[in-house]
């Protein structure tokens, strides 16, 4: 009787242990929920904040649950294994030493599970605390505080160092309020981590392309030429990456203009244009170009393009609509439409968040200004910009 009391106890001490070791090799599940990164949205100038932070909450639970279940293990197990191994060797069964080491094995990969999991507790902490930064730097940016933004958008990074999507995201909002010394090192730590993006290469291009125009001082040509020399290399890369890719196209465009090789930057818009027929942006530099260069029928055909396309972009709600506005104003005003032009350029003006675009669009205006044939209109809108620009600057 006693006898059969023992192997009962056994069968169910080895249920129960099998049970243990059940979770055991579920561990690779376990692992991947440890080892996975938290994703954060596709490269956007500001992602999806809250889905995000409903993301990293989620698995912070999974991984505190992860964390419980491991505790346990870590206690109970080795119980379990010394338990078994003493009935096992009570009944004579041979191959105790196997079992014991085994089970060494298998709680030593708990043990390092528990630490892989705290450290991804550690970094989804991080990432609930770098989200409430980027969404104080997205109010404070839309209260027109850009300094504070700043500030908040830098603690994001120092908190998500090496992710490189919200790299690439702070490198896109450092590059769209002139900072673009912290917009370089943003765009390069993507890019050590996450080779072949070619969305970083461009802006990492444009923001070159963007320094090389503010350079100031006795050497500021070779600077210019020297960031514009750069943001080439970097464009080229992205086109490498993603054959025909618009944006990159159009930014070398506007980066051959600049450098005053105006046939070479109207091939570079056509690419554009080609790559995406519904870019308003590539069809308005097509015809802004082709006016500079006396080309009037060709600039009116792909004005009047720009003005549809663009007024089908306005009819969409996006964080960058200003843009369409502008491309539409321009095409308005260069098709002698001044009255609508001018209401497009003032629902622009109120939607453009800082000075550097102001600087984009004055810098086509000043452009099209030198053409040997005068656009009506031209000089009150820039004058109306240049107003504008004048108030945020005395502001910040």
């Amino acid at each position: 009787m006693q006898r059969r009391k023992l192997w009962w106890s056994l069968a169910l001490l080895l249920l129960v242990a099998s049970s243990f070791l059940a979770v055991i090799p579920g561990t690779s599940v376990l692992a991947h929920v440890a080892h996975s990164s938290v994703y954060l949205s596709s490269p956007t100038p500001t992602p999806d904040a809250n889905t995000t932070l409903q993301m990293a909450q989620q698995q912070e639970t999974n991984i505190q649950t992860i964390l419980s279940i491991i505790s346990i293990l870590v206690v109970v197990y080795p119980i379990l294994i010394t338990l078994a191994a003493l009935l096992l060797g009570f009944f004579g069964f041979r191959g105790l030493r196997a079992l014991e080491e085994q089970g060494k094995d298998l709680l030593e990969d708990i043990k390092q599970l528990q630490v892989e999991a705290t450290e991804k507790k550690t970094t989804i902490e991080h990432t609930q605390e770098a989200l409430v930064y980027l969404a104080l730097g997205d109010r404070l940016s839309n209260q027109k505080d850009t300094r504070k933004a700043i500030e908040a958008y830098k603690k994001v990074g120092s908190l998500l160092p090496n992710e490189p999507q919200i790299n690439y995201v702070l490198g896109r909002i450092y590059s769209g309020f002139g900072y673009y010394e912290e917009a370089i090192r943003s765009f390069e730590a993507a890019l050590a981590v996450e080779q072949q993006y070619p969305e970083a290469e461009m802006e990492l291009g444009l923001a070159y392309r963007r320094r090389g125009e503010y350079q100031k001082g006795s050497d500021a040509e070779a600077k210019r030429n020297q960031d514009f020399e750069k943001a080439i290399e970097h464009l080229r890369r992205a086109i490498e990456l993603r054959p025909n890719y618009d944006d990159a196209l159009s930014t070398l465009g506007g980066l051959y203009r600049r450098k005053g090789e105006y046939e070479k930057a109207l091939e570079y818009y056509e690419d554009a244009y080609r790559a995406d027929p519904s870019s308003a942006y590539a069809l308005g530099n097509v015809a802004s170009l082709s006016w500079h260069l006396g080309k009037l029928d060709k600039a009116r055909k792909y004005y009047m393009l720009t003005e549809l396309t663009s007024t089908d972009h306005t009819m969409t709600t996006h964080a960058e609509v200003y843009w369409d506005y502008y491309d539409l104003a321009l095409a308005q005003l260069a098709l002698g439409k001044t009255a609508d032009a001018k209401k497009s350029y003032q629902k622009a003006i109120g939607e453009t968040p800082g000075v550097v675009q102001f600087d984009s669009v004055l810098n086509v205006l000043h452009f099209l200004h030198k053409a040997k044939n005068p656009i009506p209109g031209l000089d009150e809108v820039i004058q109306m910009i240049e107003k504008e620009k004048a108030t945020r600057v005395s502001r910040g």
